[in-house]
């Protein structure tokens, strides 16, 4: 059974746009590209802002002949790239509608990650500053889909 009357289209489309809040997905894949990829290009361009460990003597003259003056962990890019580049390769992004999932698969890159000691370039820097800046843009994100119902 059904009834309708004057307003009931203008009512199902409130429902359908309430519907839509439960669907985070255009918010996460935002945030990756607005916050977190940017995150993850200042850590490159400032060589983990200074912290991450210098190369050995021996790799550094290697590397220098064969790539030139690149900067620690961009001998050939792929890894920067994987990392700062959207849909570049290595990248997998698993985004649904209450979760989202960011990571780089090179092996080298959780090698850096969890090194100790000397040898260790940590690319995945989650700071107070960096949760704070997720956590606002997300947000501002979530409030701007609330507006539009």
């Amino acid at each position: 059974m059904s009834a309708e009357w004057e307003g009931d289209r203008a009512w199902l489309d409130k429902v359908q746009r309430i519907e839509a809040l439960a669907d985070f997905s255009d918010v996460f894949a935002a945030t990756i590209d607005e916050v977190v990829i940017p995150e993850f290009k200042e850590q490159f361009d400032t060589e983990g802002r200074g912290k991450w460990a210098p190369l050995r003597p021996d790799y550094a003259r290697r590397k220098r002949r064969i790539y030139s003056d690149k900067p620690i962990l961009q001998a050939t890019g792929e890894m920067m790239r994987a990392f700062t580049v959207p849909g570049a390769p290595h990248q997998i992004r698993e985004i649904g509608p209450t979760e989202a999932v960011f990571r780089v698969d090179l092996e080298r890159a959780r090698f850096h990650q969890n090194a100790r000691g000397r040898r260790r370039r940590k690319i995945i820097n989650v700071t107070r500053e960096f949760r704070r800046k997720v956590r606002d843009f997300t947000a501002r994100k979530v409030g701007e889909q609330l507006r539009r119902v």
